[in-house]
């Protein structure tokens, strides 16, 4: 689970704060809630932050003025934040709360009794076993969603990636909405709001969240010790998703008192990769290196990336991992691509990955893209990844070389 600071640390979504600061000060929440947006933009951590203060037995007031201001409220309408010192803001941020309860498809490895889960959905054992119950007698677990509040101040479940939720999982939490327990409070994040069904979407409020601007991202990488230059390249990479910026950076150490350094580690990330990827690229477009060469690099830079992934969840799975680690690696490749394609008619980009290669033909550049794509996609369906790899990297040197 993320760490829960002030609502005020989620940079850049001043509407969806806006809409969530006027609901607090009515004291009339809604049961189900839809964070809907990009990916990684603050969704889940502004629902937490949403649940803490709704759990918060006494949360602070403070007029709308000073250092963090939403421009749409008036100066003296009271923010609401969690006090940060009473035991259920001490338990949110300890990860211990025990009417706060997040549901996401890592849970699927627990509900898996076949022990085969890929933990890329979110199945009905899952929203059976965290939240509604299951009343079969082989398989009898209590519901969570209809157990009275440990605390007195209601219960939240915040379920993340909610998209990801099976065409049954999603009927069965139906139920659950239509006549939603007292005090019970339900928050779906999702960067995909069209993949819920219209029911659900129908009984919810719904909150979006904006892309950050790159120079939001920008900025708040720099305060963590990043170059500008490196700073750019990130936020073009992660198409300005912070959260998919941190998703690719080794998870940072625990100091001495147990607590996240903040400071970012350098080796074995996305810079790492991408800067191997530019340089075997080169080479291979230059005629120094082969197809063997770049296919060594991509299943390295597929390695790296997944002890990058592990690093964050080092229960997932290392094959998943490395498959998401190539498919990133080949992403790299097809931006390097596009930035040969927008030097060949002039119209480059601030941040592009570091090259010394020129420009590169349309029809090879986008013929070498289609493969990556492809390739990408074989890595996703489980076809045998060395295989896959040295297929693309054979066929992409046969593009450029003019064989094909």
């Amino acid at each position: 689970m993320t760490a829960m600071g002030s609502i005020w640390s989620i940079i850049g979504q001043t509407r969806a704060l806006t809409q969530l600061q006027r609901v607090l000060g009515s004291e009339r929440l809604a049961s189900t809630w839809i964070f809907h947006g990009p990916m990684g933009v603050g969704k889940y951590r502004t629902a937490l932050a949403f649940a803490k203060c709704g759990l918060c037995p006494a949360p602070s007031l403070r007029p709308n003025a000073g250092e963090h201001v939403l421009p749409a409220l008036p100066g003296d309408f009271q923010l609401i934040e969690p006090c940060g010192e009473c035991p259920s803001c001490r338990a949110c941020d300890a990860q211990l709360h025990p009417d706060l309860h997040v549901i996401n498809r890592q849970l699927g490895s627990v509900y898996d009794r076949g022990g085969k889960s890929r933990r890329t959905t979110l199945g009905i054992d899952i929203i059976r076993g965290e939240m509604i119950g299951d009343d079969s007698p082989d398989h009898r677990v209590e519901s969570k969603l209809y157990k009275h509040s440990q605390m007195g101040r209601g219960k939240w479940f915040i379920i993340d990636e909610a998209d990801l939720m099976q065409p049954v999982a999603q009927n069965a939490l139906l139920k659950a909405l239509e006549e939603p327990p007292p005090r019970t409070y339900i928050v779906m994040c999702t960067g995909s709001v069209g993949d819920l069904l219209s029911t659900i979407r129908s009984r919810s409020q719904q909150v979006a969240f904006e892309p950050l601007p790159a120079d939001v991202i920008v900025r708040r990488l720099m305060e963590d010790g990043f170059s500008a230059t490196d700073a750019g390249l990130l936020a073009r990479l992660s198409e300005n998703s912070l959260g998919r910026i941190m998703s690719w950076l080794p998870a940072a150490p625990a100091t001495a008192t147990g607590k996240k350094s903040a400071k970012p580690a350098t080796d074995g990330n996305i810079l790492r990769v991408a800067h191997r990827v530019a340089q075997a690229m080169d080479h291979l477009l230059m005629g120094q290196a082969g197809a063997g060469d770049l296919a060594q690099v991509v299943n390295d830079g597929a390695a790296m990336m997944a002890e990058v992934f592990l690093s964050h969840d080092p229960t997932a799975s290392k094959d998943r991992s490395t498959r998401d680690g190539g498919m990133v690696t080949f992403a790299l490749i097809e931006m390097w691509l596009c930035d040969r394609l927008r030097s060949a008619v002039g119209r480059p980009v601030e941040f592009t990955l570091p090259s010394t290669a020129g420009a590169m033909d349309l029809d090879r550049a986008r013929a070498c893209m289609e493969i990556c794509s492809q390739a990408a996609a074989q890595l996703d369906a489980n076809v045998h990844q060395p295989t896959a790899v040295m297929n693309a990297c054979t066929a992409m040197e046969a593009v450029i070389r003019g064989v094909a």
